[in-house]
């Protein structure tokens, strides 16, 4: 499923088995790690498991979102969880690819900017350059919602290659 077009960095996870991944995430949300790419196919509940695990407030944006957006959403959320799940657009677009190596630093503090005359920010008061000290989970499918530019980042945090057999998936999904 996944080629050699990403190269995975060498701390990359291959976790076969479900239990082993719910310990990761848990130490997620505990604010043990700082960036976690959870990668795995449709329905194998990585979603479901970094939601349950995070215990209060998060900024969760699935599907789709401008570079602009998520900007003003890291600031209405800063300091939170930051959970990126199935954003293929993002990944796609060079200035989000730039925010989100700002955000990725493995400093605790990060700064993070948009410094273009946007009047969204004058109107919600949302300055030009903020910092936070949010944690971010990377949630994708397969390896064409990421792309070189990603890889430029994944040495920051955790890569985890979810493959469970057809037996676990189906004994989850029968609970």
């Amino acid at each position: 499923m996944y080629s050699s077009l990403i190269q995975f960095p060498e701390h990359r996870l291959d976790i076969l088995f479900r239990v082993k991944v719910l310990q990761i995430v848990e130490a997620f949300a505990r604010g043990a790690l700082n960036l976690l790419i959870l990668l795995g196919g449709h329905g194998l509940g990585k979603s479901r498991s970094v939601r349950q695990a995070l215990p209060g407030p998060a900024c969760w944006l699935e599907g789709n979102t401008s570079v602009f957006g998520l900007y003003c959403q890291l600031w209405r959320h800063r300091h939170q969880p930051v959970i990126l799940d199935d954003l293929d657009g993002l990944y796609a677009s060079r200035d989000g690819i730039r925010l989100l190596k700002c955000l990725t630093q493995t400093e605790s503090s990060k700064q993070v900017s948009w410094h273009t005359e946007a009047p969204t920010l004058l109107r919600d008061r949302i300055p030009q350059e903020f910092s936070t000290t949010s944690q971010v989970a990377i949630i994708a499918n397969d390896r064409k919602t990421l792309n070189r530019n990603v890889a430029d980042f994944w040495d920051r945090g955790y890569v985890l290659l979810f493959q469970p057999g057809a037996a676990e998936v189906h004994a989850q999904t029968d609970k």
